[in-house]
């Protein structure tokens, strides 16, 4: 029975301790942590150091919430970053590389791929004359049997540095009465 009349004092005693902010080990000089924070050229990673720099602010123990609400991150994301940071250092706090779902393609048939839309659709025998997202994704199914979103197709052309010219629809110049539908706007103010 003893023990029993303990057993709230002991979670109560676990809970307090548990919502005490962790405290920073300072793995390098704050001279060195501010330098990394202004060289870093991604955003995502410069936010980690700027959460840990707030921390060495404060005398190693950081205020998680007000961490958060400066950067706009919940305060769990703030403890996480501080106590991998606390775990591994600077490397605790490196973005890994997220591996999602692989493409369908293959890197041959990305090549294949890229080399088709660098030649004008009318010389393989389409009846247009711009590529767009949707008959670059019709071309695909058609070469290689695989269904790609056009969000993957225009990542594919971001990935090779290749710029999308989106067709416009002009007025016909000769024919006078598209020329004069063209120019009947109707302006409320």
């Amino acid at each position: 029975m003893y023990y029993l009349d303990h057993i709230p004092l002991l979670f109560l005693y676990n809970d307090i301790f548990s919502m005490l902010p962790p405290k920073l080990i300072p793995h390098i000089a704050i001279e060195e942590l501010e330098d990394l924070y202004r060289n870093e050229k991604l955003a995502k990673q410069a936010r980690r150091y700027l959460a840990i720099l707030e921390g060495y602010r404060t005398n190693y123990y950081p205020n998680l919430i007000k961490i958060g609400d400066l950067l706009r991150i919940s305060p769990k994301t703030v403890g996480n970053w501080v106590r991998s940071w606390n775990q591994f250092g600077t490397d605790g706090l490196r973005i890994k590389t997220q591996l999602g779902r692989p493409t369908t393609l293959s890197d041959e048939n990305i090549t294949e791929f890229i080399s088709l839309i660098e030649i004008h659709p009318r010389d393989l025998g389409f009846n247009f004359s711009t590529w767009t997202l949707k008959t670059m994704k019709g071309l695909v199914q058609e070469k290689f049997n695989k269904t790609l979103s056009l969000s993957t197709i225009s990542r594919i052309l971001k990935q090779n540095d290749i710029v999308r010219i989106v067709p416009r629809p002009m007025p016909a110049k000769g024919d006078p009465q598209k020329k004069n539908n063209s120019h009947n706007v109707l302006v409320i103010f």
